[in-house]
């Protein structure tokens, strides 16, 4: 137990660090934000390293505290596909927004409770695009909130768990 302690503390000294250091380079800087989230595909080169490095800080946090200060490895972090055992679930979760959102503007246009724009279609692509781009930004922080954090503040109690890590 001590030593999930001694790399929970590391982790989070770490994982702040890195991400408040982000942060005040982009203030310090005096580097413009984008307005919102989906304004990221216009950011500026540097406020976009930032922003990957601050939301990435987690993912480095981890792996510092699995590699080097709590060696514990990576065998149990989550890091496997297992496509053979999962491969549906995969598909799945590809498939399901090209079916879902057809079907919502189907639905929309049918009871008259949305005016579908095609037009709207050219942004499909640029879309997608900052999708695939921001999961695999945001995997930094889920890979170090949820996949080590979360495990290790209250183990066997996922709604204590919730709660601690969500008050960090």
């Amino acid at each position: 137990m001590a030593q999930h302690a001694k790399g929970i503390k590391w982790f989070i000294l770490i994982a702040f660090a890195i991400t408040w250091a982000s942060l005040l380079l982009i203030n310090v800087l005096h580097l413009p934000l984008p307005e919102s989230t989906t304004g990221m595909a216009t950011a500026s080169g540097p406020v976009m390293m930032l922003v990957m490095l601050g939301t990435f800080g987690p993912a480095i946090a981890v792996t510092v505290v699995r590699k080097w200060i709590t060696r514990e490895g990576f065998a149990d972090a989550g890091l496997s596909l297992n496509l053979r055992k999962a491969w549906k679930y995969y598909l799945a979760a590809f498939l399901f927004p090209l079916v879902v959102v057809p079907v919502a503007v189907l639905v929309g246009a049918v009871t008259g409770l949305a005016r579908p724009d095609l037009s709207a279609l050219a942004t499909i692509v640029p879309l997608f695009v900052v999708s695939l781009v921001g999961a695999l930004i945001y995997f930094g922080e889920e890979f170090g909130w949820r996949g080590y954090l979360h495990d290790r503040v209250a183990p066997g109690k996922p709604l204590l768990a919730a709660l601690r890590t969500g008050l960090v």
